[in-house]
Parts: C-alpha cells; structure tokens; sequence
C-alpha cells in the first residue's frame, strides 16, 4: 500500500507518547538536582562543588558504557542478519565485550 507524502499515521501521536516518559524523567532527574543543590548549598561551598566533580568522572564512564553498548547491540544485529547464528549467540551474553573483536 503505498501512502501519500503528507499522510503521518498518527506519527506524531506515538513520537509524542514515546517522549513523555522521558521528559518526566528528566524533570524529576532536575528537581532532584535542584533539591541536591538546595541543601547542600545550606553546608558550604565544598559541599556543593563535590558533587559537581564527581558527577564528570561518572559521565565519562557512562559515555563509555552507553557507547560499547551500542556497538555490542549493533554488532549482535549484523550477526543475526547474516545468519551467523553461532557468532550471534556468543556475543548475545557480552554486548559490551564483542565491540572490541569486531575486526575479525
């Protein structure tokens, strides 16, 4: 069936749907950090400040993780395509370890 350019099939309605989670995630992820801040604002400069230093050693590990992730994910997705059933069951436990024998 082919559709028209300007015909969304209520795309937007699940985009909107999908979204909302998240954006009541975040919010609530804002006011904790703005409750955060809030009193530890009430101990001192040092208190504040700590929390901001170690929230950057945390995100770089999480950028790591999140990124050898994906790259498992997308690696497991190409074995499974191809049929290597084998291979796509070996990586399926070690997402995050079988981005770094991707050359194989």
């Amino acid at each position: 069936m082919i559709q028209e350019p300007g015909a969304d099939n209520g795309l937007y309605r699940r985009l909107i749907l999908l979204a909302l989670p998240i954006m009541a995630a975040n919010l609530l992820q804002t006011l904790y950090n703005l409750a955060d801040t809030f009193f530890l604002g009430r101990l001192g400069k040092e208190a504040v400040s700590a929390p901001s230093i170690a929230f950057n050693m945390i995100f770089f590990l999480v950028v790591f993780g999140t990124g050898f992730s994906s790259a498992g994910t997308t690696l497991i997705s190409q074995a499974k395509g191809r049929g290597m059933i084998r291979r796509w069951i070996s990586m399926s436990g070690r997402p995050s370890v079988s981005c770094c024998w991707s050359r194989r």
